[in-house]
């Protein structure tokens, strides 16, 4: 309204506020209406309604009058709002948009507490049955076309600009998948519906909307296909954002004439292609001839620029471009996987003539003429589906009528309707192998879900059953079958004749789609002819096989009942003639795809469904052994045919491929070699036979391809755990007892993955969280329970995998999974009965078969750990401590149902794996031990470890005792000292060395254990007993004194995680000293100042308990009163010098010769000097100074002769490696170097105290009143010395050493009283001739 106000002459305008109703109740009412009377009060509004006054009942009519406000004052309120002010950002709602996307795509419940709109509480009021949902859903669709129709028929103007801008930041990724997916599906909707009106022919989405969402929609669908594997089907987002880019494309403003819009709609087509299973070969082939289309048209265009610069006044390039945009809106509504019928026919096919007896569909159901007239007359009204079929048929026929007639361009067009019928088949199901219409099956046949397989689903839920779900197919679509069946020689059959090998190909596998049936049930005569003309040509006119043809023959010899078919194709692989080689490689690769996709499935009952699916596996096996040598650069010289086989084995479902493969690797060989002649006799030869290697790379390298993005090692490693799952496939040809063994084909399969990934870690390595996956895959895999399923072998072929894979798997994060997989079967084991001893007279081979799975199952978790490197043990231990960080790892670890409390520790379940009271194998204990020693060697570790050392020893539990040695040895030789602890901090404390002399005093009481004289039975076994135990011990402490010596350094090569403190040995390039070396010659000189540990020599088990107890408190328990330590026995010195010895029998330092000379330093100066008479009291043992004398004759004989170095050397290396000398191949350059090293500077220091031990020795030989032992012990320093290398006797020479030697012996020889010295002394001065004549 003007308002004219007279003030000073001038004259203004003023516009009265809005006095319009809220937004709100005026959307509720549109929200909450029917579709109908939404539709009603749209044609009112735009005038489309003509007979609304005329009738109908007075409520119907009051409800439009209330809607059709409703909509006016939504379009004002549109209209008078920005877009700017809701399009900006993703967290702004909009008030009408919002809302209707709400009600096309429901929140799901986890979303429902977001109140972003108060439509959202209408929803939380009732539960909504599926019915009224799908009513809200269409109202809201209608509400949201109306939006973006132009007026009149719509809201028109800003209203219609502000929802479709706003409805195209909608598709944006900065939005949720639930908002994308609803604008996707309001999108294509409208601009479907916008076409389709009868009285709004001329409607389109706006251009610049749809221009806009296009980018947006391709981005979408890319985003997706990132996320997915080859195998698994489309998003619903993904689907939905396809079939709203196509509806705008073709029906759109945006048309195929727009080159941003044709290159999204070649993308789009390309992805769409991927979607479809190989074995449906028809609408691939289609929409190949579509992209290939817009790449002619593209490449025309560029080169009308190249040439005349101005594309758009050029003639023919517009005439290019109609015809594209044309053929688009052929195309566009049948590759959608919805697709939008309202305009399938209305344009393009509207003018065909259809097929005899078909008639258009009408608006009513499917119905007949009438019952009297002719049999011959009779006309059936056909639904959507086949009507929309019919016309393509009858386009078909007429131009192969054309093409066969010569008539020019008749080829072009067959193309185009050959595509679209295609197409059309495809969308309506009919090309899946797996179909059930068309046969006699009637009601129960199968629907193949829309033409997508039925994994292919685009559904949230996808079905990952490879059968049919046994869904009954409508009539119209099985109408449409028995259409394209009844006229295939009109149509399909002319095409094979076709000049244009594209209209063969799509021809033919059209043909496949009609006569090759869904089972061998369905076999009948008319498939044998066929099969039976198509075989020949394989082999005898291979030039006229086109891919369409092979196809047809690969899907009949697929679903032939007797297999002959496949039989003769195989042997064609090995055919003197490439190209019926490369035929038959194509052809096997499409039966096997076929198998593999589900044909051939009779589907009658469960047991004749498993047998079919055994059956197929084992013509997949067979044509895959016929396709390995086919791969190899040896086997096969001819590129192409190589190529066709490495495609067609890629094609064959890997785990049943690679359980050919294993199978041929079991047997050595690579196939029939008696017919390759396209490779020379000599090659084959003269070089290693690796087919089955190179099929193997090729299979995996194909399962990469297929796999998710970040999913590709799990999916390798998933295939090959299925495929060793198989029992006789891992166990291979070996028949003997050993359920554990492993046959040769598994375990070059194993050897062969681990060098792939090798490769590909050289190329394209796999991340943290591919590996991650694939470390799941492996431990679900090995600790599953279903024992009756697997057998042994597979279990220890997936354990043996675990174990190549240790550089990957064992690398943090990575090997948390294990670790943590492990823990919790351990834990479970662990509430669960303890396995007695198999009784091995059990006369029930099940029973005892069982008992040996049950057993091996509790040693799985073991074997899965034995692998892992240092590093990842240490992870683990700093991992599993901190309680947060186990719960809250959701990125590499996922997170237990609840934290296992300490006891359930992984160091502290493995130390009750190791003792034998809680009832395990023997194997297991071992195994157990030996990874407890690898633990990271924390104060509570060793402390624990030193209460069930000094408990078992207590308690008599010997068999426990030798289990916690082997634990100290493994952590020994993985860690060296620090196996000893000190490792939690950068010094030392009072608790970590009095650990470190726990573990001391119990090694020692065992290595110096009594031995019992009795020659009972009973006092036999527990000598023999007691007899491991102080082997044990000893062999434990002399590895302890060699980690000392050789400091800090990790045996592994790795930095220790703290620096050791002053009790552990001495860093690795400082002063090497060993604290357990000094304590034990103390002992043995019998220094008051030793520490108390060393007293644990020759005590007794009775006294062990307060010996225990006073080195864990620092006081003797209730009722002992003396605290101060005894003077050492003579028992224990000698016990201590026994120990010693047996040290110095064994090599020192490893290979490192500062270790060699801290240990001369630390024996010979301090023993020497007690051996000659320097004692600490006023009276000493005889006896000790005889074992000093022993001590020095034992190392010095050691480290001055080369044979006993050499043999010494031998000996360790076997006892810690466990190899033997026939073993191959021998040691490396680096090895026999740092052996060589060793042995000159241990001669080095037997040198520089050759002469001290050569006056001591003569300084005992020489007294007539020393004891006769000492003596004797003397003579035996005397002969190591005569024994000597060269180099050592020479230096004795100089000093005079072996003048004043010689002296001392022919004193000792004149003794009387010590037959054993004179006898010794006599043998060495007659042997003094030859040394003295040395040079």
């Amino acid at each position: 309204a003007r308002v004219q106000v007279e003030s000073g002459g001038r004259e203004m305008d003023r516009i009265p506020a809005p006095v319009d109703p809220p937004i709100g109740p005026a959307l509720r009412e549109l929200l909450d209406a029917s579709p109908k009377a939404v539709r009603r009060a749209v044609e009112d509004r735009g005038g489309g309604h003509d007979d609304f006054d005329t009738g109908g009942k007075r409520g119907r009519k009051d409800l439009t009058v209330r809607l059709v406000s409703s909509l006016d004052a939504v379009a004002r309120f549109l209209s008078n709002m920005a877009v700017s002010d809701t399009a900006a950002e993703s967290d702004t709602t909009h008030p009408v948009l919002d809302p209707l996307l709400e009600r096309i795509v429901r929140p799901s419940s986890s979303q429902s507490g977001d109140k972003s709109s108060a439509d959202r509480l209408q929803f939380a009021e009732t539960k909504k049955t599926a019915l009224q949902i799908a009513e809200m859903k269409k109202t809201a669709l209608r509400i949201v076309t109306w939006l973006l129709s132009p007026s009149p028929s719509g809201a028109g103007g800003t209203a219609s600009a502000n929802v479709g801008g706003s409805l195209v930041q909608r598709l944006k990724p900065a939005y949720s998948k639930r908002v994308r997916l609803a604008a996707c599906l309001a999108l294509k909707h409208a601009a479907v519906n916008l076409v389709s009106e009868k009285k709004s022919t001329s409607a389109r989405v706006p251009e610049t909307i749809a221009a806009s969402a296009v980018p947006f929609l391709l981005a979408t669908v890319l985003e997706a296909e990132k996320e997915r594997a080859r195998d698994e089907p489309p998003t619903r987002l993904a689907v939905a954002a396809v079939d709203a880019l196509l509806a705008v494309t073709a029906l759109g403003a945006a048309g195929a004439s727009a080159s941003a819009s044709a290159a999204a709609a070649r993308e789009v087509c390309v992805i769409v292609r991927s979607w479809w299973r190989p074995t449906q070969s028809a609408p691939i082939l289609a929409l190949t001839e579509v992209i290939r289309a817009f790449d002619t048209v593209k490449r025309w265009t560029e080169r009308c620029v190249l040439e005349k610069k101005f594309p758009k006044n050029d003639l023919d390039e517009v005439n290019r471009r109609n015809w594209l945009a044309s053929a688009w809106r052929d195309w566009a509504p049948l590759i959608a996987v919805d697709g939008f019928l309202g305009f399938a026919h209305a344009s393009c096919v509207e003018n065909l003539n259809l097929p005899d007896g078909i008639e258009p569909a009408s608006s009513s159901t499917r119905e007949t003429h009438q019952a009297n007239q002719p049999k011959s007359a009779t006309r059936v009204t056909l639904g959507p589906n086949a009507a929309r079929l019919g016309r393509w048929l009858a386009t078909c026929a007429a131009c192969a009528a054309d093409d066969g007639a010569g008539v020019v361009g008749a080829g072009d067009r067959l193309k185009h309707a050959l595509v679209c019928l295609s197409l059309c088949a495809a969308q309506l199901g009919l090309t899946d192998p797996r179909r059930g219409m068309g046969d006699d099956s009637g009601d129960d046949s199968v629907k193949a879900n829309g033409g997508h397989k039925e994994t292919r689903n685009p559904t949230p839920k996808a079905s990952t059953d490879n059968h049919n779900p046994h869904q009954k197919v409508s009539q119209d679509t099985n109408d449409a079958f028995s259409l394209l069946k009844a006229h295939a020689s009109e149509v399909l059959v002319p095409a094979l004749r076709s000049r244009n090998l594209k209209n063969q190909d799509m021809g033919a596998a059209l043909l496949r789609a009609v006569l090759v049936p869904s089972s061998q049930k369905r076999w009948g005569p008319e498939q044998t002819a066929l099969l039976d003309g198509l075989l020949p040509l394989l082999e005898e006119a291979p030039e006229l096989i086109t891919p369409g043809l092979g196809s047809l023959c690969a899907s009949l010899c697929a679903v032939e009942p007797n297999g002959k078919g496949l039989r003769f194709v195989a042997t064609l692989c090995v055919s003197v003639s490439t190209s019926v080689r490369r035929n038959a490689a194509q052809t096997l690769g499409e039966a096997v795809a076929f198998l593999c996709d589900g044909g051939n499935r009779d589907g009658d009952t469960a047991d004749h469904e498993n047998e079919t699916v055994q059956k197929i596996k084992e013509t997949v096996r067979a044509s895959a052994r016929a396709l390995v040598p086919r791969v190899s650069p040896l086997m096969e010289r001819a590129e192409s045919v190589r190529d066709a086989a490495v495609f067609a084995l890629q094609r064959v479902d890997a785990s049943i491929a690679l359980e050919a493969i294993i199978s041929l690797m079991d047997t050595g060989g690579g196939g029939d070699r008696g017919a390759q002649t396209a490779c020379k006799e000599s090659d084959i030869e003269n070089e290693k036979n690796d087919d089955p290697e190179n099929a193997a790379r090729v299979v995996l390298n194909g399962v990469l391809v297929s796999a998710k993005k970040g999913k590709g090692a799990a999916c390798a490693v998933r295939c090959l755990l299925q495929a060793l799952g198989v029992e006789h496939v891992a166990k291979g040809r070996l028949s003997g007892t050993d359920l554990a063994v492993v046959g040769t084909g598994a375990s070059r399969a194993i050897a062969c993955f681990a060098s792939w990934c090798e490769t590909r870690s050289e190329s394209e390595p796999f991340d943290d969280k591919e590996w991650t996956a694939a470390a799941y895959e492996i431990c679900e895999t090995c600790l599953r329970r279903d024992d009756v399923a697997e057998g042994i072998a597979s279990a220890t072929a997936t354990t043996r995998l675990a174990g190549e894979l240790s550089q990957w798997l064992g690398a943090p994060p990575v090997s948390r999974v294990v670790f943590e997989r492990a823990r919790l079967a351990m834990a479970f084991d662990a509430n669960q009965v303890g396995l007695e001893n198999l009784d091995e007279n059990v006369d029930d081979e099940s029973a005892k078969s069982n008992d040996v799975k049950i057993a091996f199952s509790r040693l799985k978790p073991l074997l899965l750990l034995r692998p892992m490197p240092i590093e990842a043990w240490d992870d683990w231990s700093a991992f599993e401590l901190v309680a947060d960080t186990v719960a809250g790892s959701a990125e590499t670890l996922k997170p237990s149902e609840d934290l296992l409390p300490v006891s359930n520790l992984l160091p502290d379940i493995l130390l009750r794996k190791a003792l034998k009271q809680n009832g395990e194998s023997d194997d297991s204990r071992r195994l157990a031990a030996e990874l407890l020693g690898r633990v990271f060697p924390s104060a509570r570790v060793i402390s624990q470890r030193a209460d069930s050392f000094e408990r078992a020893v207590v308690d008599g539990r010997l068999g426990d005792a030798r289990a916690l040695a082997l634990a100290t040895l493994s952590g020994i030789n993985a860690r060296n000292a620090m196996a000893l602890g000190g490792c939690d901090a950068t010094t030392g404390s009072d608790d970590d060395d009095k650990s470190k002399d726990r573990l001391r005093a119990v090694l020692l009481l065992m290595a110096t254990l009594p031995l019992n004289d009795e020659t009972s039975a009973t006092a036999s076994a527990k000598r023999l007993e007691t007899t491991k135990t102080k082997m044990g011990g000893l062999e434990t402490v002399a590895r302890i004194i060699g980690a000392e010596l050789l400091g800090g350094k990790n045996a592994t090569g790795a930095t220790p995680r703290k620096r050791l403190g002053a009790d552990g040995g001495g860093g690795g390039g400082g002063e090497r000293v060993s604290v357990t070396l000094n304590d034990l010659v103390s002992g043995i000189v019998g220094d008051p100042n030793a520490p108390r540990w060393v007293y644990a020599a020759r005590t007794s088990l009775r006294d062990a308990e307060s010996f225990f107890f006073f080195l864990r408190k620092g006081t003797q328990p209730k009722g002992v009163n003396d605290d101060s330590p005894q003077p050492f026995s003579e028992h224990q010195r000698v016990a201590l010098a026994d120990v010693l010895i047996s040290a110095c029998r064994r090599p020192v330092g490893d290979g490192d010769p500062a270790s060699v000379k801290a240990f001369a330093d630390a024996t010979y100066p301090k023993l020497l000097r007690h051996a000659s008479g320097d004692t600490f009291g006023e009276t000493d043992s005889v006896h000790a100074r005889a074992g000093c004398f022993r001590v020095c004759m034992v190392a010095f004989a050691r480290d001055a002769t080369s044979a006993t170095q050499e043999e010494g050397t031998r000996k360790h290396t076997q006892s810690v490696s466990g190899s033997t000398p026939d073993m191959k191949p021998g040691p490396g350059k680096a090895a026999i170097t740092a052996q060589t090293k060793t042995q000159k500077a241990a001669r080095a220091a037997a040198t520089s105290y050759a002469t001290a031990l050569a006056v001591a020795a003569c300084k005992a030989l020489s007294d007539a009143a020393e004891h006769s032992s000492v003596r004797l012990a003397a003579a035996g320093v005397a002969t190591a010395l005569l024994a000597a290398d060269d180099s050592v006797l020479r230096v004795l020479q100089e000093q005079g050493s072996l003048e004043m030697l010689q002296d001392a012996l022919r004193a000792a020889a004149v003794a009387t009283d010590e037959p054993g010295l004179v006898c010794t002394a006599r043998g060495l001065l007659r042997a003094m001739g030859a040394v003295l004549g040395r040079e």
